[in-house]
């Protein structure tokens, strides 16, 4: 399971609010990899299921649309 970190903080409207929720700061937010650390991955999908829902699903389109550029 992946979910790009702006993906996570578009579901959220804000990053201090994904942070809020995630039970860090917005500067550890901020410091995070493109992708999701696993831990808050977790984190997410456990305190805010539609939020991850919409990340996911974000995530997962952005990897499909990078695919048929390959493939093209």
């Amino acid at each position: 399971m992946h979910i790009l970190k702006k993906h996570a903080i578009q579901a959220a409207k804000t990053g201090t609010a994904l942070a809020n929720v995630l039970g860090v700061t917005k500067q550890a937010v901020s410091r995070w990899p493109d992708v999701l650390p696993e831990l808050y991955c977790y984190r997410l999908r456990s305190r805010k299921p539609r939020w991850y829902a919409v990340a996911r699903k974000l995530t997962e389109e952005q990897s499909q649309q990078e695919q048929q550029l390959e493939a093209a």
